[in-house]
């Protein structure tokens, strides 16, 4: 067994929840070795808070969702791929470059939930609006 987290939305996360299988054949420009499609971390290799921080800005953080997927799924499921992302406390010019997860599909037949956090706090943090 493996784990893998993934941030969403609630739209994605209803249908997932839902018992249908989701489909995206997005293919993610800027990435450094074929990202496509759903993107997974490796929960073993980063940490949710990391992950959050790594993700802001470029995914939707509503929901974060670890599922436990069997090693014989995983590999024939998911294509490893690698990613640049900037680091927590690196200098903001300096990416590195991390090692990622993608299918173009997944469900809850071979994706099982074991951990769904539903992100409250919104970014930005501060407003420095004068109202």
């Amino acid at each position: 067994m493996r784990r893998f987290i993934r941030f969403m939305g609630e739209a994605e996360l209803e249908k997932y929840l839902k018992g249908k299988e989701l489909i995206n054949e997005t293919i993610h420009n800027g990435r450094i070795k074929g990202s496509f499609s759903f993107c997974f971390f490796d929960s073993e290799k980063i940490d949710p808070i990391t992950a959050n921080h790594l993700l802001m800005g470029i995914a939707t953080l509503d929901y974060m969702v670890e599922f436990i997927v069997e090693d014989d799924i995983a590999d024939k499921v998911l294509t490893k791929s690698k990613g640049a992302y900037h680091l927590p406390n690196a200098p903001l010019t300096k990416s590195t470059v991390l090692e990622e997860y993608c299918t173009k599909t997944y469900s809850r037949k071979d994706f099982m939930p074991y951990q769904i956090w539903h992100l409250m706090m919104k970014y930005p943090v501060i407003n420095f609006s004068d109202k």
